[in-house]
């Protein structure tokens, strides 16, 4: 009896011992700048792409920087501190309980209504290239619908996450007027192509979710119609459809910086001209360093380097995926889902469009692409996907410490 009770009382020892030792282990994680359970590839191929898209951005820019403000390194030194603010706060993201992010969703979702409004009826509202998307305040600007990418894809994920069945009336429609609020104020700047990168990726959410067919051909049937009547009811979107089922009709016109982009792709060639020695960036191509970097760095990089490119964002997007596959509740599934969804999209789209596979629209290259908004946000949704990983892996680790117990209990049972 004596040994029976100096076992049982060795083998509690043990079980605290072991429950103390896991859950300090995680306790010290978050004391590391890189905090444990984090999926690290993800992680290290986002910084590749940043450290990437900076170097491209300087390497396109500079002499447009020098043409239009004086200094060849003009964007270069603009970009960096966005560049790090950005990967300080996907880190900072990747700490933060999503569980807590989503719980704020209404006043995210005003908030996003009151930005956009702002932009269109207030003197904050910024206007360029005959477009007013910004919001400045003396030399600084934000552009709030790369803001509202991410805050919809929150939105939406709560209330499906909420919902009994996806397919239920009052769910669609909950989802479907909450977007709209969002796509018409976009549409009022004018930015069809953020109304069509959002459109789809609330699409992708709902094709996970498990939304019936009926309903989502439906609803793909009225997007369809509804892009295909804004896509006509413009000249300026008139003329860009022409330019793309033709692009050398109009070379020096409207298709001007389609053809230079496929001028820098084919010069290019299979291993590039070399870092730095683009000749479309040399005033050619229009803004080289924003929606159409990549044609400098198939220019620069060739063939070989546009491949390995898009190897990393396939790997990137196969990451996240298989953290929305293994995300501990429904969700953490629909957003890890959402932002993969947007980065897939505007990746397929920007190739697209370099390419003049589909009419030119202002759709940047994650990562890559100059704009400090655009950068914050998109490194803060892989913070978010970072977090997801963490909490599975911390649900994987109570889940071990559980099912010990229990053996230990059954043992001592037995």
């Amino acid at each position: 009896m004596r040994k029976a009770n100096k076992k049982s009382k060795v083998n509690k020892k043990a079980k605290v011992k072991e429950k103390t030792k896991n859950e300090s282990r995680i306790k010290k994680s978050r004391g590391h700048i890189i905090p444990d359970g984090i999926d690290k590839r993800f992680f290290f191929v986002v910084i590749f792409l940043v450290m990437f898209g900076v170097a491209m951005i300087f390497s396109a820019s500079y002499y447009w920087a020098m043409a239009r403000n004086g200094s060849i390194s003009f964007y270069l030194f603009r970009m960096i501190p966005y560049s790090v603010i950005a990967v300080v706060g996907m880190i900072i993201f990747a700490r933060i309980d999503y569980h807590k992010l989503t719980s704020m969703y209404k006043p995210l979702y005003l908030m996003g209504v009151l930005l956009l409004a702002m932009v269109k009826y207030t003197p904050l509202g910024v206007a360029a290239h005959g477009a007013k998307r910004w919001l400045g305040v003396g030399g600084f600007t934000f552009q709030p619908a790369e803001m509202i990418k991410f805050i919809t894809i929150i939105v939406v994920a709560v209330i499906i996450s909420k919902a009994r069945r996806v397919s239920d009336f009052e769910v669609i429609a909950k989802v479907v007027m909450c977007v709209g609020v969002y796509l018409a104020f976009i549409m009022m700047q004018p930015n069809m192509s953020t109304v069509m990168t959002i459109a789809f990726t609330v699409a992708g959410m709902f094709f996970i979710a498990g939304l019936e067919m009926k309903w989502f051909i439906g609803l793909g049937s009225i997007g369809i119609a509804g892009a295909v009547y804004l896509a006509l009811s413009a000249s300026y979107r008139l003329s860009r459809v022409a330019s793309f089922l033709d692009p050398f009709h109009d070379p020096s016109g409207e298709s001007f910086q389609v053809v230079q982009s496929l001028l820098a792709l084919g010069s290019g060639g299979l291993f590039g001209r070399g870092p730095g020695n683009s000749v479309q960036k040399n005033l050619y191509l229009p803004e080289p360093h924003t929606d159409f970097i990549m044609a400098i760095i198939g220019e620069e990089l060739g063939f070989i380097g546009l491949v390995v490119l898009i190897m990393m964002f396939s790997y990137l997007i196969y990451r996240g995926f298989k953290i929305a596959l293994e995300a501990p509740d429904k969700l953490g599934t629909l957003i890890a889902s959402g932002i993969i969804i947007l980065i897939g999209f505007q990746v397929i789209a920007n190739i697209a469009i370099v390419t003049s596979s589909m009419p030119a629209t202002g759709v940047g290259l994650p990562f890559i692409s100059y704009g400090g908004t655009s950068i914050i946000f998109f490194c803060g949704g892989a913070g978010i996907m970072l977090n997801i990983s963490r909490q599975t892996y911390l649900s994987d680790k109570k889940r071990m410490i559980n099912n010990r117990e229990l053996v230990e209990q059954g043992r001592r049972q037995f």
